[in-house]
Parts: structure tokens; C-alpha cells; sequence
């Protein structure tokens, strides 16, 4: 199925919630961790504590859970199970798309060491085309997420469904909506997506899309 073609038929609008995974140990190491595999920090824990009772007060409402199969994001929603409400895991659906942008051979490696001068004019030259050896581009990373879009989106209509949530990664996140909004490739390093913030976007049918929000973390204190 080609990654453009229309979404028809909707009967009704359908959210999507993408919630970013807390915080891992390779985050607060400062490492390149695309595709490691990593566990959360005590941070990640307390962010995941706070997002649960904010949507204990103020819940999501959804048909399905869909989540990213890397551990970090199934350790975040298996710890979010309470404040989503989930008390049957047969909702969840595991996506190897819904994955972070796999970094090659810079995986693991200090970022101070990998985007010196010479790279980060690469990365200006080459916006969402720059990709690690052995590794993705933004680009990638975009198609595979647009075509996990469709078919959940289609998964939804199929069941009248109004509402899923999708657990997955900061880079992921935004290569979509870069793909998804038409957004100016270097404005998507201007955007950031924190861990266990809240991103909602709505299918309008006919492949039309509306940003409802970006980027949310009202259950965390201020980053500035």
C-alpha cells in the first residue's frame, strides 16, 4: 500500500495520543541511543508517577494502546497502565515502526564525540536525509512511522473506533509530523518532545490531519 494514499470514508474524526517514553538511563548518560535498548532512570520513574496521577484526574479516552516494541517504551506504558486505565493488556499492540531512529554505528557512543564540526555541517547540508552509518534518516524514520499512521488509522475506522494511544520516541515522534504537517525540515530540530509529554493530532479523513497539541507536560514542573 503506498504511503500516500488517502484516508476515505470517516465517519467521524480520530485522535491519536502520542506520549513519549520517561526517561531512560542512556538519556541521562547523554549517550547516542537510537536503537539500545535501556531501562528507565529514577527520573523516568518519577515522570511516569506524576503523568499518572494527571490523567487519574484528567483521563485519555481510547480504544486501543499501541506501543513502540523498545524497552524503555514498554516499561513506560506497562508503569502507565493505572492512570490509562488499563486493566486488560490485550488492548496493548507491540509495533517494531513505532521504534526510535536506529543510530547505526554511533549507538551508544558520546554525542560530544560523534557531532563535531564537521558533522553537524552534514546534518545542515543534508536535514532529514542525514542518517548515521548503518543507521536511518529522519526520513526513514518518517515512512515507517506514516505507514504504522495508516494502518492504525484504518484499524480504527474498521471499529469505529474514536480515539488510540501510541507510546514511542522523541525523534520518531517529530520525523512524523515533519511528514504529516509538510514542516520545514530545520524547524524540526526547534521543536522538542520531552519525556511523557502528551502530542494529540486528529484525522479528519481524506489524509487531513489538525494539531489539537504539542508537546504537553502539564505533570511535570516547568523546564525554564
Amino acid at each position: 500500500m503506498k504511503e500516500e494514499e488517502p484516508l476515505y470514508g470517516f465517519d467521524h474524526p480520530v485522535r491519536i495520543h502520542f506520549i513519549r517514553h520517561a526517561q531512560s538511563s542512556s538519556n541521562a548518560d547523554g549517550n547516542i541511543i537510537g536503537g539500545v535498548d535501556a531501562t528507565l532512570s529514577p527520573r523516568g520513574h518519577e515522570e511516569i508517577e506524576a503523568l499518572n496521577r494527571y490523567l487519574e484526574r484528567y483521563p485519555l479516552l481510547f480504544n486501543a494502546v499501541y506501543c513502540s516494541t523498545m524497552l524503555r517504551a514498554r516499561r513506560t506504558l506497562e508503569e502507565l497502565r493505572p492512570g490509562l486505565g488499563i486493566t486488560d493488556p490485550s488492548i496493548e499492540c507491540y509495533d517494531d515502526r513505532l521504534r526510535e531512529i536506529d543510530r547505526g554505528d554511533w549507538d551508544g557512543r558520546p554525542r560530544d564525540e560523534i557531532y563535531d564540526e564537521h558533522e553537524q555541517r552534514k546534518m545542515a547540508l543534508l536535514d532529514m536525509d542525514h542518517g548515521a552509518p548503518n543507521g536511518e534518516s529522519m526520513n526513514d524514520v518518517a515512512q515507517r512511522m506514516r505507514l504504522w499512521l495508516y494502518d492504525a488509522t484504518l484499524e480504527a475506522k474498521r471499529h469505529d473506533w474514536n480515539s488510540i494511544v501510541a507510546v514511542s520516541h522523541g525523534i520518531a515522534i517529530r520525523s512524523l509530523f515533519q511528514r504529516l504537517f509538510q514542516m520545514n525540515p530545520k524547524d524540526i530540530w526547534r521543536t522538542h518532545t520531552w519525556n511523557t509529554s502528551i502530542t494529540t493530532v486528529e484525522c479528519l479523513g481524506n489524509d487531513r490531519w489538525k494539531l489539537i497539541r504539542l508537546n504537553a507536560v502539564p505533570h511535570l514542573p516547568p523546564k525554564w
